[in-house]
């Protein structure tokens, strides 16, 4: 993974998966990963083949910064929005918008 990320601009996106409430302290990132990898085929109107990892971090997540500091991490799939969300899943909708993107 490149550690300087590039900017995509992204019309509005619906994804299904699951996540996990961590840090760096405590990264449960395989952990989560594992949980969703084997349930995959369960998320029907899936869009594509690929797997998104994202990042939500609170507001003052940068402010007094602590690697103990709790972000929300999910793993997803994309899908056409018209889907029923299996057990243990949730919808995740992102908004159009400029994101940062690490390969």
């Amino acid at each position: 993974m490149s550690s300087q990320p590039h900017i995509e601009y992204s019309k509005s996106r619906t994804f299904v998966g699951q996540k996990l409430t961590i840090s760096l302290v405590n990264n449960r990132t395989a952990e989560l990963w594992a949980r969703l990898r084997p349930r995959v085929g369960e998320i029907a109107n899936r869009l594509g083949k690929d797997f998104f990892n994202l990042q939500v971090y609170p507001d003052h997540y940068y402010k007094n910064f602590d690697p103990a500091n709790e972000y929300e991490a999910y793993a997803l799939v994309e899908t056409s929005g018209e889907t029923e969300i299996p057990d243990g899943m949730l919808e995740f909708h992102l908004p159009a918008g400029a994101y940062a993107v690490f390969i």
